[in-house]
């Protein structure tokens, strides 16, 4: 049979590692804390291998440690609570970040060229 590969080009090497890290199971290397912008780096990757299982555990960890609710202006940080609460079905979350960006953006809501579900986006 045909074998497939990913390439893995154009991911944060950080979040990568922290990724390999969990799937491997060396898991006393992974940091039990992130900020933001590094869970959306390991959001990206992990929407792009479909590996959210894995890593899930993880993600209840990290969120803890972040702000309880996403910012109530329109900001990129708003734009990466979207990402990150999309990519791990934080339906409560995605809610509250999205009518936040509904209400306060003066335009398209802006995806940053991240996959953000684009039922969400302006195109």
């Amino acid at each position: 049979g045909r074998s497939s590969y990913v390439t893995l080009e154009g991911f944060d090497p950080s979040a990568l590692k922290i990724l390999l890290d969990i799937i491997h199971g060396k898991t006393r290397r992974v940091p039990r804390s992130l900020d933001l912008e590094m869970l959306a780096k390991v959001s990206v990757l992990v929407d792009d291998l479909e590996c959210h299982e894995e890593v899930e555990i993880f993600v209840d960890i990290w969120l803890k440690d972040l702000p309880s609710s996403p910012p109530s202006e329109y900001n990129r940080d708003l734009i990466l609570w979207i990402l990150i609460s999309s990519v791990f079905h934080r339906t409560a979350l995605f809610n509250t970040a999205t009518r936040t960006a509904i209400l306060h953006s003066a335009g398209p809501i802006q995806s940053l060229e991240l996959p953000v579900r684009s039922i969400i986006v302006g195109g």
